[in-house]
C-alpha cells in the first residue's frame, strides 16, 4: 500500500518534471539536455528503488521495519547530537562592568 502511495504521488511529479525539461530545451537546449539527464537519473533511482523496497517488503514483518527504524533513529540522532566532550569555544576573557568610583567623579 504504501509503495502504491509513492509511486501514484511520484509518478505525476516525474512526467512534470519531463515536460519543463521539454519546454526548457526549447529555448535552452544546453540547460534543457542537463535537466532532461537529470531527470533520466531521477526515474532510474526511482524505480530501482520502488523495485527494492517491493522486495523487502515482501521478506520482512512490519516489527522488523519498526526495529529497524528505531536502530537507524538512534545512529542519525547518536551522529547529529552535539558532542558534550567538546568545550565551549572562549571568547576572549569575560569581564564585570566597574563602576567608577566616587573619587574620580570630583
Amino acid at each position: 500500500m504504501l509503495i502504491g502511495i509513492i509511486a501514484s504521488v511520484l509518478t505525476p511529479i516525474f512526467w512534470l518534471l519531463f515536460i519543463v525539461a521539454g519546454l526548457i530545451w526549447i529555448f535552452s537546449p544546453a540547460e534543457g539536455a542537463r535537466l532532461l539527464k537529470h531527470a533520466l537519473v531521477s526515474v532510474c533511482a526511482y524505480l530501482i528503488s520502488i523495485n527494492l523496497l517491493q522486495q523487502l517488503t515482501a521478506r520482512f514483518s512490519v516489527l522488523t521495519w519498526i526495529a529497524l527504524s528505531l536502530i537507524a533513529y538512534a545512529i542519525w540522532n547518536r551522529r547529529n547530537a552535539p558532542s558534550r566532550s567538546k568545550t565551549p569555544p572562549h571568547r576572549g576573557a569575560e569581564r564585570t562592568p566597574v563602576l567608577p568610583s566616587a573619587e574620580q567623579h570630583e
